[in-house]
């Protein structure tokens, strides 16, 4: 076995080694140098050779280092990792879904409070029929649909094989202008946002509804009404029945609460927790027909929140740059200072209330795929 030591034109020393098989490690290299053989160890070559040298040896022992440490690891350790790589990542959907998970807490609690504490006082009050027991149960579970379905349908995601289908808008140059998106590299399509929560651009970007866990855009925001109108309808229809209990237990004179089983005696007793969800789902009412009332004004005028909320920005500046001029400038002929008038444009956007909620009932984005041409 030996080796030859050549000088390359960079300097360094190139050693081109044979290892026989059989053996990890040449411990012996001969020189040649002027004809005469020297005889080195590996280690003194790597002393004399230094850091300025190079040297092509194969190293097969650490390669059977490494097989042999590989041998020593324990399968379930690997299992392990994964098991806790698995329960990381249920946490954090969990985290990232904590408001959907307290909705469903808020919710379905008072409806199990109401089904295990008023609904058996509607035996009792003569003022509400049994068939309302039905109607309450249909509803919990028309309000669990909608909700399930405002969290599965998509909001639709703008990429560079879908730009086609969602770039149906022109861009006013108000709110909108042909740029590039810097997150995505892709053209940022008119009514389109980057939601950062979803990390995907949005066609038609209303908000991000952190109760259905998801972005509200233009394939989906039909479905977030439906969500919005059922919870209102319930909760109106909850605090009016609650509401009517409460009078006919109110009603019931002391002989007729000797007839009344012992259990529904407990509940009658009750009156002031009754009277407590009474108000929370009256709270809940008002604030979910406020929110209902937004977006209905919202569709009306053709905007959507992320837009109203641009506008709203927009139309503060005007006016701070109006008192900013007014308060400079003084007109001689009134007397007063001159403000100018705003120039702020038109919601291009805006149809009328008819095409307004026809292109929220039925995107264009679905109407444009199933018939396979551009609707403008």
């Amino acid at each position: 076995m030996g080796g030859i030591l050549r000088p390359t034109a960079q300097g360094p020393i190139d050693c081109d080694v044979d290892v026989p098989p059989g053996c990890d490690l040449p411990t012996v290299v001969l020189v040649e140098e002027g004809g005469v053989g020297i005889h080195l160890s590996v280690s003194d070559l790597h002393r004399m050779m230094g850091p300025p040298w190079t040297t092509n040896l194969p190293s097969r022992r650490g390669e059977g280092r490494r097989k042999h440490l590989d041998s020593r690891v324990d399968p379930s350790a690997h299992l392990g990792c994964q098991e806790k790589s698995f329960l990381l990542q249920v946490g954090k959907k969990l985290y990232r879904k904590r408001a959907s998970l307290s909705y469903c807490v808020i919710t379905y609690g008072t409806w199990a409070f109401l089904l295990q504490y008023v609904y058996p006082l509607v035996d009792i009050v003569s003022n509400v029929k049994a068939y309302h027991k039905c109607i309450g149960i249909i509803l919990l579970f028309f309000c669990f649909l909608t909700w399930l379905l405002a969290c599965i349908v998509s909001p639709g995601s703008i990429t560079r094989e879908s730009l086609a289908r969602y770039a149906h808008y022109p861009y006013d140059n108000v709110l909108y202008t042909d740029e590039v998106c810097p997150t995505l590299h892709i053209r940022k399509v008119a009514r389109s946002k980057y939601d950062r929560w979803t990390r995907a651009r949005i066609p038609k970007f209303d908000h991000y509804c952190p109760v259905v866990g998801q972005a509200v855009g233009e394939e989906n925001y039909r479905f977030f009404l439906l969500f919005l109108f059922m919870h209102t309808a319930a909760c109106y229809y909850g605090s009016i029945m609650v509401a009517q209990i409460w009078r006919g237990l109110l009603r019931i004179s002391s002989s007729q609460r000797r007839n009344v089983p012992e259990e529904l005696m407990h509940a009658t007793v009750t009156i002031r927790r009754i009277a407590f969800v009474w108000v929370l789902i009256t709270i809940m009412t008002g604030a979910i027909s406020l929110f209902l009332a937004f977006q209905l004004y919202l569709i009306y005028n053709g905007m959507t929140t992320n837009e109203w909320y641009k506008w709203h920005r927009l139309q503060q500046e005007e006016f701070n740059q109006r008192r900013e001029t007014s308060i400079k400038g003084f007109d001689e002929e009134t007397g007063g200072h001159s403000i100018p008038k705003s120039e702020i444009p038109r919601n291009m956007y805006d149809k009328g209330p008819y095409h307004n909620f026809k292109e929220v009932l039925f995107p264009l984005s679905i109407r444009k795929r199933k018939l396979g041409h551009s609707i403008l």
